[in-house]
C-alpha cells in the first residue's frame, strides 16, 4: 500500500513537470531573438567565397552552401529564429568549406597558367632569337605572327594581372597555339633553305 501512494504522489510531481516542459518546447523557440550574429558571420563568409569565385571553381559546394543559406531565410521569415540561427551556422560553415576549395583551385589553376606562361616565352623566345636570320617574304610573314603573338600575350599578361585564370588559360592555349604555328613556319622555312 506505501507503494501505491509513494507511486500517486510521483505522477502528480511529474504531471506538473510534464506540462512545464511542453510550455517550454512550445513558447520558447517563438521567443529566440533574432540570430543577426550568426546571418552576419555567414553573409561574411558567402562573400568570401564569391571573392575566389567558388561559384565557378566548387560549383557543387557553392550550391550546397546557397541552399542550406536560403532554408535559413525561410526559417527567418517564419520567425523560427532558433531553428535559423542553426542554419546560418551549417551555412557559414559550408561557405568557408566552399571558398576553402575554391581558393585550392584557383591557386592551382593560377600555376598552370603560369607555368603554360613560361613554356610561351621559351619558344617565342627561340622564335625571335632566329627572326634575324630569315629573309624576305618568310621573314614577313614571321614578324607578322610575332605580332599577332604579340597581341595575345598582352590580352594572356593583362588576365593574368587582374587574376581571371580561366581566361587566361584560355588566352594562354590560344597563344601556345600561335607560338607552334610561327614554330612550324620557321621549321618549313629551314627545309626550304637545305
Amino acid at each position: 500500500m506505501g507503494s501505491a501512494v509513494e507511486e500517486g504522489k510521483m505522477k502528480r510531481l511529474n504531471r506538473p513537470q510534464a506540462l512545464l516542459a511542453v510550455f517550454l518546447i512550445a513558447v520558447l523557440p517563438g521567443c529566440a531573438s533574432r540570430p543577426d550574429e550568426q546571418i552576419n558571420a555567414a553573409q561574411a563568409a558567402m562573400d568570401e567565397a564569391r571573392g575566389e569565385r567558388a561559384e565557378i571553381f566548387a560549383p557543387a559546394d557553392w550550391t550546397d552552401a546557397v541552399t542550406v543559406w536560403k532554408e535559413g531565410q525561410d526559417l527567418l521569415e517564419q520567425e523560427k529564429f532558433g531553428e535559423a540561427a542553426s542554419k546560418f551556422i551549417r551555412a557559414k560553415a559550408r561557405f568557408e568549406k566552399t571558398r576553402n576549395i575554391a581558393r585550392s583551385k584557383r591557386e592551382e589553376l593560377a600555376r598552370e597558367v603560369r607555368e603554360q606562361q613560361g613554356v610561351i616565352n621559351a619558344r617565342y623566345g627561340l622564335i625571335q632569337a632566329e627572326l634575324p636570320n630569315v629573309s624576305g617574304a618568310d621573314r614577313r610573314s614571321l614578324e607578322e605572327a610575332c605580332r599577332d603573338i604579340d597581341q595575345e600575350m598582352a590580352g594572356l599578361n593583362e588576365s593574368i594581372d587582374k587574376e581571371n585564370f580561366l581566361e587566361a588559360q584560355d588566352k594562354a592555349q590560344t597563344v601556345l597555339r600561335k607560338v607552334y604555328e610561327a614554330q612550324l613556319k620557321m621549321q618549313k622555312m629551314s627545309r626550304r633553305k637545305n
